[in-house]
């Protein structure tokens, strides 16, 4: 056999090795979604997935490590968004003059600029109610599981320290612990919108009165 054909040949059971990994995770994620984390089993998966139940025990070793991988794919498709806005944001603060040079109201204003985009970002990821369940449920998860809480606490220090450089650039005295706020503000009304215990506008006026303590100087 030519070797073109036989590389060709060789290359292509790896990528369907890749294709049904891909699509057995995401059936966790679907089954997490509707029915709950502890539905996650091999055969529900392999269902889901439309695989041979023999491929799910064949890539993970267990119902944990479905799990912990299942973890990594779900943020590895909603990194590129945080990162984007996260870099967006960044932007608009680079943008901002000295706070020294700003006057009340000139503060006030930008305070509320940053406000409305918060807002409108906050209300996109509380649109994805199904991304929202999944995330919530690997957090519970990460109370009982080791290892999923490595993981957990892990994303979200990537996500505090992105958080904390931007707070950085408001001139903050700890811009950590703002990160840190900020953070616990941004899931809480997420989930406060997803149940309908607030409103867009509250959400907004929440942002609106942290941002300005921030930027008091």
């Amino acid at each position: 056999m030519p070797e073109p054909a036989r590389a060709a040949r060789q290359r292509r059971p790896r990528a369907s090795a890749v294709e049904r990994r891909q699509a057995i995770l995401q059936a966790v994620i679907t089954i997490i979604a509707r029915d709950g984390i502890r539905a996650v089993r091999h055969r529900a998966v392999a269902t889901e997935a439309g695989v041979p139940l023999s491929a799910t025990t064949y890539y993970f070793n267990d119902i944990g490590q479905l799990l912990t991988e299942a973890f990594a794919h779900f943020n590895g498709q909603k990194d590129s968004v945080v990162a984007g806005f996260q870099q967006e944001m960044g932007e608009r603060l680079a943008q901002m003059p000295p706070l020294d040079s700003l006057s009340p109201v000139q503060r006030d204003d930008f305070a509320s600029h940053l406000a409305d985009r918060l807002t409108e970002y906050v209300c996109e990821q509380a649109s994805d109610q199904d991304g929202r369940v999944v995330e919530l449920a690997f957090r519970h998860e990460a109370q009982r599981n080791p290892a999923m809480a490595t993981l957990v606490n892990r994303k979200e220090q990537e996500y505090l320290t992105s958080i904390a450089t931007n707070m950085e650039k408001l001139g903050v005295e700890d811009p950590f612990s703002d990160a840190e706020i900020m953070l616990a503000l941004i899931l809480r009304l997420e989930s406060n919108l997803i149940f309908g215990h607030t409103s867009v506008e509250r959400v907004r006026n929440v942002f609106r009165c942290q941002f300005r303590r921030m930027l008091q100087g």
